[in-house]
């Protein structure tokens, strides 16, 4: 099984995740493609608007998707609107932006890998905020591949059927929670719920909600839970 710890979130899955925000960095200028840890090769962007790239590293494959550019206007603006999913009637019902969101960037996500023995491979599919949301949907279309899922403070996404779906399909979804971000809680009410196991942390104090939802927050909280168990 994919190794999803504390420990390997915070050295492998992490800076893959970070490496997503490439295109909208918090200071110096865009970059053309994701700056990646060792060994890693990039395989392609996704787009529009460069929402992710995939990359591997020997028999590992990774799918990473960004957060929002603007977290505050999205924050403000999610709604409730559900719709079927559009994988299949089992699935139930989900959240109608971020399906949408998805299917937009859908053509460009690999979700098939048919030149590869199935059983000599592995997954992972990453996802900061909203991206969180595109990652378990990816999940979802891979699910023969038994994949691992790792997302950063990510929002609710599906309804009861859809997480009972979810969960008989992928058994390695961890989604990593700061105590004080608010995102996790959105939308709020409408039945709406979370996939996988939770990996609560504590980044220390802050009020402002980009601090809060921030991937470096991320890192101090993973730091402190790890030394903590030291």
């Amino acid at each position: 099984m994919i190794d999803i710890t504390p420990a390997a979130i915070l050295n492998t899955w992490l800076p893959l995740q970070k490496a997503a925000k490439y295109a909208y960095p918090d200071s110096g200028p865009k970059l053309e493609a994701p700056v990646l840890l060792e060994g890693w090769r990039l395989g392609g962007l996704i787009q529009p608007n460069n929402f992710g790239y995939f990359a591997w590293n020997g028999k590992t494959h990774v799918v990473v998707f960004r957060g929002t550019e603007r977290l505050r206007e999205w924050a403000e603006d999610i709604d409730s609107l559900e719709a079927d999913c559009v994988i299949g009637p089992e699935w139930g019902r989900v959240h109608t932006g971020m399906q949408d969101m998805f299917m937009g960037v859908f053509p460009t996500v690999p979700v098939d890998y048919v030149d590869l023995p199935g059983n000599d491979i592995e997954v992972v599919l990453l996802g900061h905020s909203v991206g969180g949301s595109l990652a378990i949907q990816a999940a979802a279309r891979l699910a023969k591949y038994r994949p691992a899922v790792v997302t950063f403070e990510m929002p609710k996404f599906g309804r009861a059927t859809f997480i009972e779906t979810f969960n008989s399909q992928i058994k390695n979804c961890i989604r990593v929670e700061d105590h004080l971000d608010p995102i996790p809680s959105v939308p709020a009410g409408a039945g709406y719920g979370h996939v996988g196991d939770v990996l609560r942390i504590d980044g220390g104090w802050a009020v402002d909600v980009e601090e809060l939802h921030s991937l470096d927050r991320v890192e101090r909280g993973l730091r402190r839970l790890l030394q903590a168990a030291a």
